[in-house]
């Protein structure tokens, strides 16, 4: 079982709790066995058996984060440092140099990629974000219909995820159904039966393929789509009396 308890020079209260504790509960808000067979969701840094005391949420982990960070945080990130094998650790490259950070001040981390798609982040940001009704729902797509000018549609997407502009394929007048799936979902567009499909980092092979089907493509962005991760997973942990901190993650990318 966890406890509180104080956290010295800092009102809040900390926690003891075993990292094994918080990852069954995390299973059972999204079960880690429904992430993808490519994915790398999990305990990626860290040991079952260890106690830490603050819990860090983020989309994502950079150097700022690790280095403000207190020694004994559990990070909960979307994003996985570790997705594909490591054969060395340089620590002057990425991921090492974080890991080392990560290491040195006895900081864990979990991801919760996929199965969190699945079960939550999509379904939030299509109702909850963008007001949409979900009428249907698969693993990774949300639909809806209805009736939407051109125009409606994208300054609700610019106003609701903080979008400065906006990468349209095959633009429509009239749109009647919408589909989501936040992140990278192009690689989907062969399962969405809709008008207009948005979602991130559409490549210029997807947009010419989507330009041929005439499927209305906007692309949302990744960070953009799933800046919410956070506030969604701060929600879950507070619903059963745990406490979470959400760090800032940033976006890569630069309107210039």
């Amino acid at each position: 079982m966890f406890k509180y308890c104080r956290d010295e020079g800092n009102p809040t209260y900390g926690i003891e709790m075993k990292i094994e504790e918080i990852y069954q509960i995390l299973n059972e808000i999204s079960p880690f066995e429904l992430q993808e067979k490519w994915d790398n969701s999990g305990l990626l840094v860290g040991d079952m058996n260890r106690e830490f005391k603050h819990i860090a949420l983020g989309l994502d982990l950079d150097h700022e984060t690790l280095d403000q960070a207190k020694e004994n945080t559990l990070f909960i990130v979307h994003h996985p440092l570790i997705f594909s094998g490591l054969k060395a650790l340089d620590f002057s490259v990425y991921p090492a140099n974080l890991l080392e950070i990560m290491v040195k001040k006895n900081l864990s981390l979990i991801a919760m990629h996929t199965n969190f798609d699945k079960t939550h982040l999509n379904a939030y940001v299509f109702e909850k974000v963008l007001g949409f009704k979900k009428e249907f729902q698969n693993d990774f797509i949300c639909k809806t219909t209805g009736l939407w000018s051109k125009d409606e549609l994208l300054n609700l997407l610019k106003e609701k995820l903080g979008l400065e502009a906006l990468r349209v394929v095959s633009p429509k007048v009239k749109i009647t159904s919408i589909a989501l799936t936040t992140g990278a979902g192009a690689s989907l567009m062969d399962e969405v039966d809709a008008d207009c499909f948005l979602t991130g980092d559409i490549k210029y092979h997807d947009a010419t393929k989507a330009m041929s089907q005439n499927l209305m493509m906007v692309d949302i962005g990744h960070y953009e789509s799933e800046q919410f991760f956070a506030e969604v997973m701060k929600s879950e942990l507070e619903n059963l009396g745990l406490l979470g901190i959400i760090t800032q993650s940033q976006n890569p990318f630069e309107i210039i």
